[in-house]
């Protein structure tokens, strides 16, 4: 009898424990585990949960708060690697040669075909960077250059990889239309430390662990 009650007991501790391992001890998973917050104008909230899966709600200070999920692993003890479940679209793309035109111009629409004003599009060139905002349009104007690839971000937009990437095939054109959607927020391979109870954006600032 004393022997089954143990084996039940073994069976709920392991089946009750949280905690899943990929290699790492459960202590090294404790120490980055828990939810970290910040709040300034509005709160960021991360929650590092044991199933390796997080939740991100950035900072915002209008509307209602954006919350991602994702996945996370270690790339060292303290240092983990982070991704959003949902990664950008490769959004459709026409280009085209216009004989009568000098610069490049960048159309952008939404999925339904409409214009979208405000966007603002990115394009490498050789100097530098060049940006230019769409008008009620939807257009933007560049000089003649020799675009490799785009990058449109969503109009009001405060978070970061709130953007649309656009790669070009290699030949001469001077017009390119785009359609996009609202474009969500993603995370690619976002390293985070963890460090005396912080959580720290490389090269950001810090979010204190609440629980």
């Amino acid at each position: 009898m004393n022997r089954l009650r143990f084996v039940a007991t073994a069976i709920i501790l392991f089946f009750s424990t949280p905690i899943i391992l990929h290699g790492q001890s459960k202590e090294q998973v404790r120490n980055v585990v828990g939810t970290y917050e910040s709040c300034l104008m509005g709160c960021t909230v991360i929650k590092i949960r044991t199933d390796f899966t997080f939740s991100y709600q950035p900072m915002s200070d209008v509307g209602e708060p954006q919350i991602v999920q994702g996945t996370w692993k270690f790339e060292e003890t303290n240092i983990i690697v982070a991704n959003t479940f949902e990664q950008p679209n490769k959004y459709p793309f026409s280009i085209k040669l216009n004989a009568d035109q000098k610069g490049l111009t960048v159309r952008i629409l939404d999925k339904k075909g409409m214009p979208i004003q405000w966007a603002e599009v990115h394009i490498p060139n050789e100097n530098g960077m060049l940006i230019a905002e769409t008008n009620k349009d939807g257009l933007a104007e560049f000089p003649r250059c020799d675009p490799r690839g785009m990058t449109v971000k969503q109009p009001f937009s405060n978070y970061v990889n709130s953007s649309a990437v656009f790669e070009f095939p290699d030949k001469d054109f001077n017009y390119v239309e785009a359609k996009i959607n609202f474009i969500p927020l993603f995370i690619t391979d976002q390293r985070w430390l963890i460090q005396n109870g912080k959580l720290y954006f490389i090269d950001s600032y810090p979010i204190s662990k609440i629980k």
